[in-house]
């Protein structure tokens, strides 16, 4: 083969992270201010992407503590949302463009708002990466694909909603929901981490794992309130944590687990 024409296809030739690299999640949370309009009250919204659609979760601040403050939905993003995940996945290849690798004990920028989180999958190992600096272009293209997603599922779902319009049917008492959702989220901490120590391919968890989680409250004949939250998934974070409140006691973990699948 010529000299000239081998190096036209070296020059052509994917590069090396490109076969089986994959994109496992999306993570976008952003803090909303009340605007009198699509966002009366102040709303704190999550989006997680994944190849198997778009979960949605909203908290909404500066209501009544007797009252629901949760909305969550799962979206199917179907081809919109192969199509962002595809763009994450060409930013990935080139770390020049702006998605950083971020290290095992580090922590994600702003506190995890306006930032993108994506978990990167290549030979059956995950790794979190970050889109966090609005000069880049991997901010440019992520940013523009994700809200123009986020438009077509507010388009179809009709959120954000206002708080008028929020089930209360299953409105959670705030007081046993406050007290036991500190103490499930340490146990949840370090049983990921007792996870993670097993699992060493399996990527960080970035903040809180039940912000947006509306919890099961139950009480019995002697007065124990148990709050009991799960999340289970084919593929992703997965966790359950119970947890006891005595009419007299300190809360007690009943059950916690936490892990990470993979597709």
């Amino acid at each position: 083969m010529p000299p000239l024409v081998a190096l036209l296809l070296m020059a052509h030739a994917p590069s090396p992270d490109a076969k089986g690299l994959a994109i496992a999640q999306i993570v976008y949370e952003a803090e909303r201010k009340p605007d009198g309009a699509c966002y009366p009250l102040p709303v704190k919204e999550t989006y997680v992407l994944t190849p198997a659609g778009l979960q949605y979760g909203a908290y909404f601040g500066n209501m009544p503590t007797n009252m629901n403050h949760n909305d969550s939905v799962t979206w199917p993003a179907g081809e919109k949302g192969n199509a962002v995940l595809e763009t994450a996945r060409r930013l990935a290849n080139d770390p020049a463009l702006g998605m950083k690798a971020l290290g095992e004990h580090e922590s994600t920028p702003n506190m995890g708002l306006d930032v993108y989180r994506v978990t990167v999958r290549l030979h059956s190992a995950d790794s979190s990466r970050v889109v966090s600096d609005h000069s880049t272009q991997a901010w440019r293209e992520l940013d523009a694909a994700f809200q123009a997603l986020i438009a077509d599922f507010e388009r179809d779902t009709g959120r954000p909603m206002k708080p008028e319009q929020l089930s209360q049917s299953a409105a959670v008492p705030l007081e046993p929901a406050a007290r036991a959702t500190p103490v499930a989220e340490q146990a949840l901490k370090r049983a990921y981490a007792a996870f993670r120590a097993k699992n060493k391919g399996a990527p960080a968890h970035d903040g809180p794992w039940l912000r947006g989680l509306q919890p099961k409250i139950e009480k019995d004949v002697r007065g124990t309130t148990t709050v009991t939250w799960t999340q289970f998934a084919p593929a992703g974070f997965e966790f359950e944590a119970v947890v006891a409140l005595p009419p007299d006691g300190e809360p007690k973990v009943l059950k916690v687990s936490a892990s990470y699948a993979a597709d």
